[in-house]
Parts: structure tokens; sequence; C-alpha cells
């Protein structure tokens, strides 16, 4: 079975953590009342997730189109017609269905630095490049 690769996928603020009863180890799990969900940039050159994946280390955060904080990535898609979704976050979902948008300009929207972006080509022409002359520090 092959699951789909979602661009943008559901992510949640919060999450409790409980102790199994089974094992009597403490693990997360998704509270009762989620609240509400935001929409997320889905990593798609990553294996397709098959359960949410709860953010427990400073490394592995990520951020919302609106901005917010996510400590849960669903392996949903957002989708803008439920109930409890961030309205800034379908706002800029809005802009992003858009063709006509560079790649840096859906980079700024998604919140991502160009220098993370993934380049098409490293050398588009035949030409070679010119070395950059980098400055020494002195003091």
């Amino acid at each position: 079975m092959t699951t789909k690769k979602i661009r943008y996928a559901a992510g949640l603020t919060n999450y409790v953590i409980a102790k199994d009863p089974g094992t009597g180890r403490k693990a997360p799990r998704l509270r009762d009342n989620p609240g509400q969900v935001h929409a997320v940039v889905n990593n798609i050159h990553r294996p397709a997730m098959l359960e949410p994946f709860f953010v427990e280390e400073t490394w592995d955060y990520r951020a919302a189109l609106c901005g917010q904080l996510i400590r849960v990535v669903m392996p949903l898609s957002f989708k803008s017609t439920e109930e409890n979704v961030c309205r800034q976050c379908v706002a800029k979902m809005a802009v992003l269905e858009k063709d006509n948008l560079t790649r840096f300009e859906r980079a700024n929207i998604e919140g991502y630095s160009r220098w993370w972006m993934p380049k098409r080509s490293h050398n588009p022409s035949n030409t070679p490049q010119q070395p950059i002359v980098q400055l020494s520090r002195t003091r």
C-alpha cells in the first residue's frame, strides 16, 4: 500500500504526555480537544507519515503558515473547510494556490529562508561559474 505525499499537513499546537498503563512508560498522545488546526509545510522528500509526529526536541520544531509553533504534525492534509481551522493559515493557503507565484515568493510565504531552498540547477548555462571571492576578517 502506497500513501500519497501531501504538501501541507495538519498541525496542532499541543499534546499531552501520559503514562501507558501496559508498559508504565510515558508517551505523548493527542488531546481529547486538540484546538485549532494549522497548515504546516510538509517535507515531500521524506517518506509519507503513517502516524502523528510529536515534536519533542527543539531541532524538530516547525512553524505553521501563520507563524504558530507546531508541536504535532498529523499525517493528514490540511483542509480549509473544516471547523477548527486557523483563519490566517486559510488566508495564506488561498494566496499559495495562485499559479503565478515565483518560487521565492512561495518560499517567503511558507516561511523558508531562500538559502534553504533546493536549487533547480546548479549551473543552468554551459559557461563555468566564477569563484566567489570571500573577504578575510582582520582584527
